[in-house]
């Protein structure tokens, strides 16, 4: 808990739901097609299985036409602990064996801190063989130190948002 130099509310929030909480998810995971046969698994479905994470709630920033303030219970920031949140990729990616992760974080990597470093750097270490997909700004693109950092973590996607096309 606290507020960083920047003025940026950074709470906590650990203890958010899991994803065993979703109803039904215990039951796939166990099921053997899911398990050993998780092709035949998909074309029965007609879905592809994969895991979301969300790892932030809030946004560091007050665009005026941005709603995910009002919609992430609050204007604070908060983020999940990086032991927190890489525990929970390695629990979730060993009971399920899925290796797709969707970060479901409007604003994942940001700011771009020395935490976000940190948390992918820990993630790059502890969760090997994902293949993550994430939401992101425009900007990311100039620090290349930090795509390196989460094309290491296992970062195939980002999907950019355009927030808008004048600085007004």
């Amino acid at each position: 808990l606290g507020i960083s130099r920047s003025g940026i509310d950074y709470q906590s929030f650990d203890n958010i739901p899991d994803l065993s909480l979703v109803v039904g998810y215990d039951e796939t995971i166990r099921e053997f097609s899911f398990r050993y046969l998780p092709l035949i698994w998909m074309l029965k479905k007609k879905m592809f299985p994969m895991l979301t994470f969300q790892g932030t709630r809030g946004c560091p920033y007050k665009c005026s036409f941005c709603p995910t303030a009002r919609l992430s219970q609050g204007n604070g920031y908060r983020r999940r602990s990086i032991e927190s949140s890489v525990q929970y990729l390695r629990e979730h990616l060993a009971r399920s064996r899925v290796r797709k992760v969707m970060f479901e974080d409007p604003t994942a990597a940001l700011p771009f801190d020395k935490r976000s470093y940190m948390f992918f750097e820990a993630l790059a270490k502890n969760a090997s063989g994902i293949k993550a997909t994430i939401l992101v700004r425009a900007d990311i693109c100039e620090d290349r130190r930090l795509l390196e950092v989460m094309r290491r973590a296992g970062v195939f996607n980002l999907c950019i948002g355009i927030e808008s096309l004048t600085d007004q």
